[in-house]
């Protein structure tokens, strides 16, 4: 398995591009509160 972090929006649109014709992935978020 490979972990991969995107912290930009051109990262994550390599990755889209680069999965595209996979039949599935996994998908981990986290949100980090920036205001309380």
């Amino acid at each position: 398995m490979n972990y991969q972090m995107i912290t930009t929006d051109d990262a994550l649109a390599t990755l889209c591009e680069a999965v595209r014709e996979f039949p599935a992935i996994a998908l981990d978020t986290e949100f980090v509160r920036t205001r309380t």
